[in-house]
């Protein structure tokens, strides 16, 4: 919708200047299938908060998605985590894993 474009367009411009193709296209494409998200869930997501897309695939995301996993922890949990920084992600899987 225009609403959801103008928030997306809105957000932190390092984000305007990223291949659509080379970077988000293909971070968003791994995110669906990793997290086993529909399309109209992921846009709600990244509506919701633009600079998921900013994260790394290959330095962020993906590590955590696997230590997510072997903790028995479901892996879209890193969406509601992808902006702590790695020590305090690693602090907040080993809570969540004791739960």
């Amino acid at each position: 919708t225009n609403k959801e474009l103008e928030k997306i367009v809105a957000a932190p411009p390092p984000l305007l200047s990223y291949s659509f193709d080379d970077n988000i296209k293909p971070k968003l494409d791994s995110l669906r299938s990793e997290l086993h998200l529909t399309d109209k869930e992921l846009s709600k997501i990244v509506v919701a908060f633009p600079p998921l897309v900013g994260y790394s695939l290959e330095r962020r995301y993906a590590p955590r998605i696997g230590a997510c996993k072997e903790a028995g922890i479901d892996p879209r949990w890193v969406l509601k985590t992808i902006s702590l920084n790695d020590a305090k992600f690693h602090t907040a899987l080993a809570r969540q894993s004791d739960k």
